[in-house]
């Protein structure tokens, strides 16, 4: 091979690696037009409560938001149209020791779960009860119309609202078995549906129309996460639906699931649970919250895109984002997303303030 045949080879490799690279630019260059001009839209948010809160939830008949006031250790409620807020609760004295709260679907009632402790023993308060011994597991019923809550029974390790007057809880019998209720609020009409494997772990979704429930058992074995189930209380039949799972989103109607898994901590999963068709989604999500728009299923999920806070908007029909959103510099993350009843803005707390934001279009 002389020179000559040698530089030319030389030089048409080097511009074969110039066609390439310019090749994979203008992709790279049409996919980010595509995402900054459609698919990315930036609305500024709007700080409605200037109280660090927690536990937000939607009263739909009087559009209010009710909440927990973090420093006041309060129950408090803000009137959406106003913006005029009170407390609606005596102090909590909670003293660090509050680990959930549960609203009812009206959000007339509430459950606090509390780790009890010896402060309560000491300077006793609203949830002061003397046989409550301390490391204690408690869940307390509360009725916003009443003025004292009601401790449950001790072996309660999970609970789901069905109905402003029904739940459904995972009871403890023993050291190796649980078992399914059905109950009023109170507890004072219990109903025993199935036994449970001991590792049952949370009540994800229930659907009364057919009469499913999705639950989660707890994985002993190295890598962790959850197993999720599906439970015909028709039946009786179960089927393991998903497992190793992080994190998981159930649509009401059970049609959709969005789930991440464990081993996999960068991607997310769209289920559609009729085909059993799975997409994959380039997004984390924290929260996500499903609605109907122009008659078709939706959801609005909360999370991080490159270390960025961001809203993504899904089309769960075609399986996909359609649109990510961004808001001004002083979000640092969208939390407990709650959708108005209109369904034209949207409320969520970013450092535990409440803001809003108009998203329709």
């Amino acid at each position: 091979m002389n020179k000559k045949t040698i530089i030319y080879i030389t030089l048409g490799g080097i511009l074969l690696v110039l066609i390439i690279l310019a090749i994979i630019f203008s992709k790279n260059q049409g996919y980010n037009n595509l995402l900054s001009k459609k698919a990315t839209t930036n609305i500024n948010s709007e700080k409605i409560l200037n109280r660090k809160i927690s536990y937000p939830s939607l009263l739909k008949e009087k559009n209010n938001i009710l909440f927990l006031d973090i420093v006041e250790e309060k129950l408090g409620v803000i009137n959406l149209e106003t913006k005029d807020s009170e407390f609606i609760s005596p102090d909590l004295k909670l003293f660090e020791s509050l680990y959930d709260i549960i609203w009812s679907p009206e959000a007339k009632q509430v459950f606090f779960k509390i780790i009890y402790n010896d402060s309560f023993n000491k300077w006793g308060g609203f949830f002061w009860e003397s046989k409550i011994k301390e490391g204690e597991n408690t869940i307390w019923h509360f009725d916003l119309n009443e003025n004292k809550p009601k401790i449950l029974q001790n072996n309660i390790v999970d609970l789901l609202w069905l109905s402003e007057s029904q739940i459904m809880y995972i009871y403890q019998e023993n050291n190796k078995s649980k078992s399914l209720y059905k109950s009023n609020p109170q507890l004072t009409n219990q109903q025993k549906l199935f036994n449970l494997p001991n590792e049952a772990f949370e009540l994800l979704n229930y659907n009364r129309q057919t009469n499913i429930l999705y639950y989660s058992r707890s994985i002993q074995s190295i890598g962790g996460g959850f197993d999720i189930y599906k439970l015909n209380l028709n039946t009786g039949k179960e089927e393991k639906i998903l497992g190793g799972i992080r994190q998981i989103f159930i649509s009401p109607d059970q049609r959709f699931i969005v789930y991440g898994k464990y081993e996999e901590d960068d991607q997310t999963y769209l289920l559609k649970v009729d085909g059993n068709q799975i997409n994959k989604m380039d997004f984390i999500p924290n929260e996500c919250i499903f609605y109907i728009k122009d008659n078709k299923p939706h959801a609005l999920l909360s999370g991080l895109k490159k270390n960025d806070p961001l809203l993504g908007m899904i089309d769960l029909n075609e399986g996909k984002i359609i649109k990510y959103i961004y808001s001004n510099k002083d979000i640092k993350f969208y939390e407990n997303l709650i959708l108005s009843r209109d369904g034209k803005a949207l409320y969520f707390t970013s450092d535990d303030y409440l803001y809003k934001m108009e998203i329709a279009e």
